[in-house]
């Protein structure tokens, strides 16, 4: 692959990935009401789709998934359901200290295992990763080359440019958590990482 077309591609995955979205709204939710540590399962289990995406799209079955609206639809709705009632929970929450709570938290430490299949079932149910795979990553690969290690070079380029994007947000987001736990309170950081959740949720669901 060529520097010129891996440096276009960089730049419109940056542009992709910066774009606020159901991964950051993800990781934000879940730096805010949990922990630093807690996002960086969540982005863990992003990538470890982005991954499997990767994969099918070499193997041509995101065109496939993306020609049956039925089964994605299914996935799709299945997944904003989970997260919706996520998000209701943490608004229902009174919040207040909590064994095991970390500095400036609203809850006690988000087991990793949840916290990074909470980001599998985001990704997966992202209708805007189907785009991105079915239509953008294509126009990256060079015909007449071998497909495989240009994938393996998109891939890593990917999950690079998401992981630091998403980590800035996430960082972002646990400053501000702590900010506003010292000022007003635990229950207003529930409100905060129950709306962003929710806001995950709906956007997959209506998309």
């Amino acid at each position: 692959m060529s520097p010129s077309l891996l440096g276009a591609f960089a730049i419109a995955c940056f542009l992709s990935c910066a774009t606020p979205g159901v991964a950051v709204g993800l990781v934000i939710s879940q730096s805010l009401r949990h922990s630093f540590r807690a996002s960086l399962w969540g982005i863990t289990g992003l990538q470890a789709v982005t991954l499997l995406k990767y994969g099918l799209a070499g193997l041509g079955l995101m065109e496939l998934l993306a020609l049956s609206p039925r089964l994605f639809g299914a996935l799709r709705v299945a997944g904003a359901l989970y997260l919706i009632w996520v998000g209701l929970r943490m608004l229902l929450s009174r919040g207040g200290a909590q064994p095991g709570m970390a500095e400036g938290k609203t809850e006690p430490e988000l087991e990793p295992g949840a916290a990074f299949w909470q980001g599998v079932v985001t990704q997966f149910c992202n209708a805007y990763g189907i785009v991105f795979y079915v239509s953008l990553v294509p126009q990256f690969l060079e015909t007449g080359k071998p497909l495989w290690p240009q994938i393996a070079i998109l891939l890593a380029a990917t999950i690079a440019i998401d992981t630091v994007v998403l980590g800035i947000y996430a960082g972002g987001a646990s400053t501000l958590a702590r900010c506003l736990a010292r000022e007003h309170g635990a229950r207003l950081l529930n409100v905060l990482s129950g709306l962003a959740m929710l806001g995950v949720g709906l956007k997959i669901a209506v998309k």
